[in-house]
């Protein structure tokens, strides 16, 4: 009797492995496991901005996905371009990514904009240091932070309203980059043609967070939308999530691979 009672045991922890494995092919997959993602809604998620691009009446007709592939995929012609839209309705968001593309990646990035596509890259605050070396365009760290509210702030993407932002990085540029964005003095985001298509930088992803957004009193919301669209209108808008994925920790990374999130 005890034997059987061994043997049905023995059988029931393999079965509810496989159930939980199996889980995953049932429930869609959402989420890096970070806390500053387009997913999250923690203070710096970008879950906001997201919603924010979905029920924006002017924008109706866009179209918002998230990506998870690598980029080498994303900006193949095969895939991102498409049939219906020329590539210069869309726009690809780097929202203070985990880690920043490397050569390869910037040269496919830079390939795809030449070509008409549009590129918005904000520095993530905990690591905001990247260079796009054949724009010229650095984001340097700065000794404490900025936190800067409409008088200390220079726009031309509004008239009018309160703007506030938050940083820890400048931008360093050619006269190439057109200055949109200053405040306490220093370069916050800059817009730059090439090719056929632009790349917008930012010294901070702070815009884009849900902190951001929760003051209705302010231009915020406003003004990350225009980010978007500085001197292009677009149809197809994509926010990277591969970079958060690819650029988490490797322990963390493994337990959220897809064949393991459903055990963790």
């Amino acid at each position: 009797m005890e034997h059987k009672k061994r043997s049905k045991l023995v059988w029931l922890w393999p079965a509810g492995l496989l159930l939980l494995v199996s889980l995953h092919f049932w429930f869609p997959k959402t989420g890096t496991g970070l806390r500053h993602d387009s997913y999250s809604t923690t203070a710096e998620g970008k879950k906001a901005f997201v919603y924010l691009l979905e029920d924006d009446p002017e924008r109706a007709n866009h179209r918002i996905s998230r990506n998870r592939d690598p980029l080498a995929k994303l900006t193949s012609p095969d895939q991102f371009y498409g049939q219906k839209h020329s590539q210069n309705s869309k726009v690809l968001c780097l929202l203070g990514p985990a880690r920043y593309p490397n050569k390869s990646e910037w040269k496919r990035l830079l390939k795809w904009v030449e070509a008409g596509g549009s590129l918005v890259i904000a520095a993530h605050d905990a690591k905001p240091e990247f260079e796009i070396e054949d724009l010229n365009i650095s984001v340097k760290r700065i000794r404490g932070h900025i936190d800067a509210d409409s008088d200390k702030i220079k726009t031309d993407l509004i008239d009018s309203g309160r703007l506030l932002w938050q940083s820890y990085a400048r931008i360093i540029a050619t006269h190439k980059a057109r200055r949109i964005i200053q405040a306490d003095g220093t370069t916050q985001a800059v817009v730059q043609t090439h090719g056929k298509g632009k790349v917008v930088v930012l010294a901070t992803d702070f815009i884009f967070t849900n902190h951001s957004l929760a003051w209705a009193d302010h231009s915020n919301a406003e003004v990350a939308l225009l980010l978007l669209e500085v001197e292009t209108k677009v149809r197809n808008v994509v926010i990277d999530e591969s970079l958060n994925l690819s650029g988490t920790p490797k322990v963390v990374g493994l337990l959220l691979n897809p064949l393991f999130k459903p055990l963790t």
